[in-house]
This record gives structure tokens, sequence and C-alpha cells, in this order.
């Protein structure tokens, strides 16, 4: 079954309620009001199943438009999965991830991609013929591993009020669209979550940024944007700085191999650690109007806060 905006608002309780029987914890209701209905676009991507009055099992995505070469790409970021205890291993999987396919064709949606876990992986290559693109690591630096370079002055826009440039050192890879308007729904209006955001800026636009996460005694990237080397290990030491201030003890980051950012993070210290995350997607439209090789993580830049975990 597929609702619209409205009608999701009245079923909401029990949207929450299937996610803790699903998922054994509680969320908040606010967390699903952002997600679907504050996000900057109005599509709800929801599929779900109802079964005497409850909702037994749902697929969701977040619209999510993505960049390259000056293109933009209509996609959907794959989300929440659940299944009811009790009606596991009924098939409801594959059905409820084709009937959301097929309206997201009929809306322009190009691609359906994210990060499945372990459990989650093997069913959405086999039975809804996701591809893999890469098993991203985690990068990790222990803070008192690295020699501290103390730089007083740490300009923010944890407000993401400044102008964002577009980042030239990403054009030609596969990335998400982030403007102002995005980057203020993503990560300033987040009902749990809350982030630091590391910029440099010149007179109110924004060149390079980092955008952090406190998670118990470490820190995580969450997203790194560096228009050049230089700013991009500005940036980095002065996070390193201010974890080092907060008596943090590890920072971990997502770092593609194939862009200066990791090379960058090699030098400062950072390793490849766990965990290690599924990267993959799959195609909706026709297969002929690929713009890009999206198999090939050569050719994609994504970052931590490209997820819904971080």
């Amino acid at each position: 079954m597929i609702i619209e905006c409205k009608a999701f608002i009245d079923i909401i309780d029990k949207y929450i309620i299937l996610f803790e029987r699903s998922f054994g914890r509680t969320i908040k209701k606010d967390y699903f009001i952002w997600r679907f209905l504050e996000h900057p676009s109005s599509d709800l991507l929801i599929a779900f199943e109802l079964e005497k009055g409850r909702i037994v099992a749902s697929y969701s995505a977040t619209p999510c438009n993505l960049e390259f070469q000056n293109k933009v790409i209509k996609t959907g970021l794959s989300i929440s999965t659940m299944t009811d205890p009790d009606y596991r291993g009924k098939g409801l999987f594959p059905k409820l991830g084709s009937e959301l396919y097929t309206m997201m064709v009929s809306q322009g949606y190009e691609m359906i991609w994210g990060f499945p876990n372990n459990n989650i992986h093997y069913g959405r290559i086999k039975n809804l013929q996701w591809n893999d693109i890469y098993e991203i690591p985690t990068m990790s630096l222990k803070v008192s591993d690295v020699r501290i370079f103390n730089i007083r002055k740490i300009q923010t826009d944890n407000e993401f009020v400044m102008s964002y440039k577009s980042n030239t050192s990403t054009e030609n890879l596969v990335r998400v669209k982030k403007d102002s308007k995005y980057l203020q729904w993503r990560y300033l209006s987040h009902p749990i979550n809350k982030y630091k955001n590391f910029v440099v800026a010149d007179a109110k636009i924004v060149s390079s940024y980092c955008i952090t996460k406190l998670f118990n005694d470490s820190l995580d990237i969450v997203d790194m944007q560096f228009q050049t080397i230089d700013e991009g290990e500005y940036l980095l030491r002065k996070v390193l700085s201010w974890a080092n201030s907060q008596n943090l003890n590890y920072i971990h980051c997502w770092a593609p191999r194939h862009h200066f950012v990791h090379s960058l993070c090699e030098k400062i210290g950072f390793y490849n650690s766990t965990p290690i995350t599924y990267f993959c997607y799959r195609w909706l439209m026709d297969p002929g109007k690929k713009i890009a090789d999206f198999s090939n993580y050569s050719n994609w830049y994504i970052q931590m806060g490209d997820s819904d975990v971080y």
C-alpha cells in the first residue's frame, strides 16, 4: 500500500509500534516527522502492509538528488526496512520493495541506493536485484597518537546560514546535491543528533566545511567537503585540535580512496578500521539512460552523513 503525506500523520503511531517491534528499541515521533514530512521534497516514499489494523511491514526511502557533471539525478536513499517478527518469512520484503520501486518510477525516480546492513544485504541482492558498489571502511584516528597543533580561531556555521559554494574537487564524481536548504534540513533540524560545522569561509561564503557529531568518547566527521588540499588539512587539524580540547579519544570518517581526502587523512594518521559498510544500488529506469557507471565506487564521493545512520 502507498499513501500520501497527509495520511501518514494518521498512521504514524502504528509506524512507530512497527519500528519498536522490529528493532526492539523506541524512537521519537519527531524523527519520522522530520525524516518524511519535513524533507525539502514533498514526496513520501513509503510502502507498507496492513493486517488486522496493524502495520506489519514497511519499506521506505528518502528523496535524494544526486549530482554528476552538472546533471541532477532524481533518486531515493533506501532507509528503514521493517517487518513485524510475527510476519517474517512471508515474502513481504520483496513485495513491498517492488511496490515502492514501481511508484518511484512513475514519479521519475531513476535509482534507489543505500547502505544495507548484514541482515538485509543478501535479500536486496538476491530478491530485489540490487548491485554492490563497495564495502566502505571506516577510517579512524586515535587523538593521543597525533601531534596537536593549537589553532585558536575556529570558524563555525552550525546554523548553516552562510552561502555554500559548489565543491569543484568532486564535480566529476557522483555525489549528493547539498545546498543550504538541504544542509539545514539534514543537520540543523535533526531531532535527535546535534552537529558542529567547521568551515573555511570568506565574506560568509563557505569554500570548505567539516561537519561533526559526538558519539560517546569519539567524534564522527559525517561530512567533509574540501575545495583544496590545503583547506582540507587546515580544517582536519582544527577538528583534531577541538577533539583534543574535549578530551575525546577517537575521530572517525569515510574518506574515498580515489579523492585527495583519503591521502590527506592518511598523512594526518587515519587508518582503515571498522565498521565496514555495504554500499549498493539498483537502477530503476532503462539501463541505456545511465549517465555514469554507478557500480564503480571510484565514480562516487560518499560521506557518513549521506547515510541515515549518522
